[in-house]
């Protein structure tokens, strides 16, 4: 599943939470639908040390972390995009020359 296709860029925490609870009251994990990815425009910029953070309107701990956590209560795979480029299609930043510090950031986050 991609957040993409049903709510693009207008959702919060709660909206992704009941998209979760949809997906799993479908039962489409046991048609093989294991995964569930975050797609662009949860990101709202990176502080002075460089760590990325979420949009806190959207996800008020700043983090993507309680959502992964949620997800994978679920017994799902949780992803979440990022951009290998200076910005993400939106307005967020992209990895470049913070690959490790995301990929690190993201492990912190349970994502993957």
């Amino acid at each position: 599943y991609n957040t993409w296709y049903d709510v693009t860029g207008s959702f919060d925490e709660a909206l992704l939470r009941t998209t979760v609870d949809k997906f799993v009251e479908l039962q489409l994990p046991s048609d093989g639908y294991k995964s569930w990815n975050l797609d662009d425009l949860w990101s709202a910029g990176r502080y002075a040390n460089g760590t990325i953070y979420a949009d806190e309107k959207k996800f008020p701990s700043k983090t993507l972390r309680p959502l992964a956590d949620y997800v994978h209560s679920k017994g799902l795979k949780f992803g979440a995009y990022t951009d290998r480029g200076t910005k993400q299609c939106g307005p967020g930043p992209g990895s470049k020359d913070h690959e490790a510090q995301d990929a690190a950031t993201f492990a912190e986050w349970q994502i993957g």
